[in-house]
Parts: structure tokens; C-alpha cells; sequence
């Protein structure tokens, strides 16, 4: 078993001490705080593969900084890109979405 996924947001399950790390359709919730995530998941499993998906280019660069910080190690990054068909006559053209990085990684233990 590789866990559980728990509705709600994540500070939340710091503050009640379940340590159990909350999210909403099996991801944690994200409001700028990558690192207090990072550390909080290292000290529960130190072992742990860190796997994130990434929208935004602010949060690819944090993700960056944590592993030039020594948090994490084996960064790997993969970038999906995503395109919707829309009916064009008897045509369907396919409309490019956001990109998506996925990314995993481990703690430098």
C-alpha cells in the first residue's frame, strides 16, 4: 500500500497533528509554501519519491531551488503538453492547453 489520499488542505492536516498529508482528487493543495511540504514529507519518510505536478513556472523554479538547496536529489522533469479538438466544419483542429511538468524526485538523505 503507498498510502491514502485525504480530502482538505494541507496546512490543515499540520495543524490538527494527523500527520496525514490532505489533498483534493489525490493532490496536495498548493498555496505557495513547496518547501514546509518538502521538509514535512521528509520527516515522515525520508525514503520517500516525491512525485509533483506542475503548472507554473514559479513553482518548476522552486522546485529547482530545493534541489539546490540539498532538499531534494534525481530530479527529473517531464513536460506534457496537452491539446483539445475543437470541430472546425469538417475539420478538428486540436487547440494547445497549458503544459504540464511533471516532475519526481528524492530527499538527499
Amino acid at each position: 500500500k503507498n498510502g491514502e489520499v485525504y480530502k482538505g488542505e494541507f496546512k490543515k492536516g499540520l495543524r490538527d497533528g494527523s500527520g496525514k498529508l490532505y489533498s483534493s482528487s489525490g493532490e496536495i493543495l498548493y498555496d505557495g509554501n513547496l518547501q514546509e511540504i518538502l521538509h514535512y514529507i521528509k520527516e515522515k519518510n525520508r525514503n520517500a519519491k516525491v512525485v509533483l505536478n506542475v503548472i507554473t513556472l514559479e513553482t518548476l523554479k522552486e522546485v529547482l531551488s530545493a534541489e539546490e538547496k540539498g532538499l531534494l536529489t534525481d530530479v527529473e522533469i517531464i513536460q506534457a503538453g496537452i491539446a483539445r479538438s475543437k470541430e472546425r466544419g469538417n475539420y478538428h483542429m486540436m487547440t494547445g492547453q497549458n503544459p504540464v511538468y511533471i516532475v519526481s524526485a528524492r530527499f538527499f538523505v
